[in-house]
């Protein structure tokens, strides 16, 4: 935070001396910076993190379909939210949108004080003594190998999600479609995504044995689906493709603190998914960059190739992480405690010594 409001602080003074815009303005720029792009982005992952740490409290072997239900709502707002927005900037305004919509996540608060806190044994007794460093930054999970190929792969996945965002527009503005018809693309991606995390986790939790193949297939969608995007121009199967990833996306990221309690345990959960959304917003960052580099380089219709490309790779490394047997560690030779008892000695008898003597 604070090298980011110094870098802010930086900005305001080469906007002062370059622009002839006066104080007010500037300081008010400035304060959107903060507010929008750190604050809020902050808060949204607190709210997504702590819904994830209450639902393994009250949910076992429903706990996938109680994940897709939390988090649809992602999908629901890119559907509902940006019709809803231009009704609040032409009704109220740019500063009564925002007081409006400060005032929808403040219900957040309302909902967090319905919820009953349950804590385990492992909890009160951590709360007890008290939380040390080791305990919120269990670096020892890294030793394992499969958990590192599975966050491997979640951040190279986010790094591939985040480039249709991008390129699904241009692409339709390219092809000759509208503005408002090419952002079609995006809000279909958010329907897709909605309905494919709720139905993928009822389906887990109905059929626990198959949730790994299910996941994998899902992987090898979302992989193949922008692949025809390069090479079409046609509305429908730019919407159809659109909706497949955005359901396959939904489904991989729902389905991430599931796997992630099968590889480390439930009480390791909030560390590994702490890395998984440190991840996550890693691959957001560097996404669009990389695949702007690759674009320039190689040609304006590889940004989806390179998203095949990438989602393949994550397919390799998911499978190895979610097949793989992990090492267990050898059992210790238990030293004899007793002592060697000597053997006791045995007399053979035989019939000619005890029979009657010979006539």
């Amino acid at each position: 935070m604070a090298g980011i409001q110094g870098s802010v602080g930086i900005i305001h003074t080469e906007l002062v001396s370059e622009t002839s815009y006066s104080l007010s303005v500037i300081g008010w720029i400035g304060s959107l910076m903060i507010g929008l792009c750190t604050m809020s982005c902050i808060g949204m992952n607190l709210i997504s993190f702590s819904s994830i740490m209450i639902l393994r409290g009250y949910f076992l072997k429903m706990l996938p379909l109680a994940y897709g239900m939390c988090l649809a709502g992602v999908g629901v707002g890119m559907v509902s939210f940006p019709p809803f927005y231009v009704y609040l900037h032409v009704t109220f305004g740019l500063q009564g949108s925002f007081l409006i919509v400060s005032a929808i996540c403040m219900n957040s608060v309302v909902f967090s004080g319905l919820t009953v806190p349950t804590r385990t044994q492992s909890q009160k007794k951590s709360m007890e003594k008290g939380l040390s460093l080791a305990d919120l930054f269990d670096f020892s999970l890294f030793k394992s190998y499969t958990f590192v190929m599975f966050v491997t792969g979640h951040l190279i996945f986010n790094i591939a999600y985040a480039v249709p965002f991008t390129y699904l527009p241009i692409k339709g503005e390219e092809t000759g479609f509208s503005e408002q018809s090419s952002a079609l693309f995006i809000t279909v991606l958010g329907a897709g995504s909605s309905v494919g995390r709720i139905l993928f986790g009822w389906m887990s939790g109905k059929f626990p044995l198959i949730r790994k193949k299910a996941f994998l297939v899902v992987m090898v969608l979302s992989t193949l689906s922008l692949l025809p995007v390069s090479f079409t121009s046609s509305y429908s199967l730019i919407m159809v493709c659109s909706t497949i990833f955005g359901a396959c996306a939904g489904i991989i990221h729902t389905e991430i603190p599931s796997f992630l309690i099968g590889l480390i345990g439930i009480d390791n959960l909030p560390n590994g998914l702490s890395v998984a959304y440190l991840q996550q917003g890693i691959g957001s960052l560097v996404g669009i960059p990389i695949a702007e580099a690759v674009c320039r380089r190689v040609g304006d219709n590889s940004a989806f190739v390179f998203t095949t490309v990438v989602c393949a790779l994550v397919l390799v490394l998911f499978t190895l992480s979610l097949y793989l047997p992990e090492r267990k560690p050898e059992t210790p030779k238990v030293p004899h405690i007793l002592p060697e008892v000597p053997k006791p000695e045995v007399f053979v008898v035989t019939m000619a010594e005890t029979g009657p003597t010979a006539a």
